[in-house]
């Protein structure tokens, strides 16, 4: 066998991707020259890498265009393609499907893998899959963008039948279809996609039936992990509906700002369609009934370690029976550890007008009943990575059992910093007003890390300073970021108990704008000394 060649699509070897794959053999790697290629190319079997200059490069991507013209999908995988097939760091755009193929990229009993790409502007008129369409095939993908993909019947950005891809890292936004929006899987399609977002994808039709504005599952089981809906929108299940049974798989997803003008503004099963759910989110979504999610008969989900909140109206409604246990649903729901209380989200999202809504944020402040609340569920890891359970200093919801949180965030400490509370002896009945805490953070983290609209808040009673103020002090090469805190000390001294006198342990928690917390405690003495009055001679 020849060894690999490496050849260029420039005006100095080949004028046209078509050319070059045409001449290429087995291994080879085709290297395109930014520029904007009017073709529909099809790599006809062969195990090949075909890349960009750049892949990881957004503009080199951003200038390496594959225009199809609108006549035919402009990228095909036909003829057994597998995962050594690469394609790389391409914008893919105006591809045109005809009758049953995809319109950016099609494959059929091929599974090659593609990174770094954005499909923009494809559609599939007839059929479905306006951004791609897989049959009997499961594609690789990693770093992929879908936006704006549609004019199609199922699938606005993918259309899965009999496929099951892997996808990494991948966003769907404004793509649009009668039903799935952002993606539709069909006839025992089960794709598997960590990290992906799907945001502002519409399923709309002509008819009342238009479903998962996000994702519709059809007879399929995909299984997702660290994903997010929001801001999507449907008649029904705006941001994922399940059909015919279809058992998705969730773990630490979240579906927030999510519109559906009949039922299920977050989610909505139906026939014998059972999702489960661990450690999700669900905020903000809404619907005419089940605005987080609806449950039609013989449709019964099982949801542990969920938040269900702020939804409009009702969290979760319909025949269908759900199981639930060590979850936070607003209003209350029966089952094992479940709580009905504010999970106190940073800062929840919320609906700026009827139509449009802006994302919040879902991690946990440190007095949220839900952390440690939750239960060992076999998910060890949150949204971001974080290692659970983390035993989260000064908190314990759930008595002995581990240390888990609800919701798609696990609170964690991400960095230790030094606490001094002034005076170092406080005297209950003192006249004095505030209190000091002066923090020193590690030197490596900035001032512009510190969230300054996040008061800082300390324990006991997650008491919010009278004031705050950020400065760096010490020399150029040595200064480090310092917080300077005033407390009223009549609130610290009611939320001590009576007896806390003599030597107490003070927490004190803020948030960088990572989205992590950092801690610091001190351990000051507080006395209980009323004033004696003065007597003359």
């Amino acid at each position: 066998m020849a060894p690999a060649a490496t050849r260029l699509v420039s005006p100095d070897e080949y004028e046209t991707i078509q050319e070059a794959i045409d001449a290429a053999s087995e291994g080879d790697e085709i290297i395109v020259s930014t520029g904007t290629y009017y073709e529909n190319i099809n790599f006809d079997g062969k195990n090949i890498t075909l890349r960009s200059t750049d892949p990881n490069d957004p503009n080199i991507v951003a200038t390496t265009i594959i225009d199809g013209n609108d006549i035919g999908s402009v990228v095909t995988f036909e003829n057994y393609e597998d995962a050594n097939c690469v394609l790389s760091g391409f914008t893919i755009i105006n591809g045109e499907a005809p009758y049953m193929r995809g319109g950016g990229v099609y494959c059929s009993n091929s599974s090659p893998t593609i990174m770094n790409c954005v499909f923009s502007g494809n559609s599939a008129s007839s059929g479905g899959g306006g951004g791609m369409r897989n049959y009997e095939s499961s594609p690789i993908l990693t770093n992929c963008t879908f936006i704006g993909n549609g004019r199609t019947n199922w699938g606005g950005g993918m259309y899965n039948n009999r496929s099951s891809p892997i996808l990494t890292n991948c966003t769907f936004t404004e793509n649009h279809a009668y039903d799935g929006g952002g993606m539709y899987n069909y006839n025992n399609s089960n794709p598997t996609l960590d990290n992906c977002i799907f945001s502002d994808n519409k399923a709309l039709s002509p008819v009342e039936w238009a479903s998962g504005g996000g994702m519709y599952n059809n007879r399929s089981s995909p299984i997702l992990t660290n994903c997010t809906f929001s801001w999507n929108f449907a008649v029904h299940g705006s941001g994922m509906f399940n059909y015919t049974n279809s058992r998705p798989i969730l773990k630490n997803c979240i579906f927030s700002g999510n519109r559906a003008v009949v039922y299920g503004g977050g989610m909505h099963n139906q026939n014998n369609s059972s999702p489960i759910l661990t450690n999700c989110t669900f905020s903000g979504n809404k619907a005419w009934e089940g605005g987080g999610m609806y449950n039609d008969p013989d449709s019964n989900p099982i949801l542990t370690n969920c938040i269900f909140w702020g939804n409009i109206p009702y969290e979760i409604i319909g025949p269908g029976t759900v199981v639930i246990t060590y979850s936070n649903v607003q209003g209350g729901w029966p089952g094992l550890g479940n709580i009905y209380a504010d999970p106190c989200f940073v800062e929840p999202g919320y609906w700026s007008d009827r139509i449009t809504w802006v994302n919040g944020d879902y991690h946990l402040l440190p007095d949220s009943p839900c952390i440690d609340a939750g239960t060992d569920a076999n998910v060890y890891t949150d949204i971001e990575g974080n290692i659970r359970p983390f035993d989260f200093p000064g908190v314990d919801n759930n008595e002995d059992l581990p240390e888990f949180d609800m919701g798609a965030y696990e609170a964690t400490i991400q960095t230790e910093a030094e606490l001094m509370i002034l005076p170092r002896t406080i005297n209950r009945h003192s006249r004095m007003k505030k209190i000091l805490a002066l923090v020193r953070l590690p030197a490596d983290v900035t001032e512009d890390q510190i969230d300054s609209e996040q008061l800082l808040l300390l324990y006991p009673g997650g008491i919010e300073p009278a004031h705050q103020y950020v400065v760096r002090h010490g020399r150029k090469d040595t200064q480090r970021t310092n917080i300077f805190a005033f407390f009223d000390k009549a609130e610290l001294v009611a939320a001590l108990d009576d007896n806390d006198n003599g030597t107490v342990r003070l927490q004190l928690f803020g948030l960088l704008t990572t989205g992590r917390y950092f801690h610091a405690s001190d351990t000051i003495r507080i006395i209980d000394r009323r004033r004696q009055p003065q007597h003359g001679r």
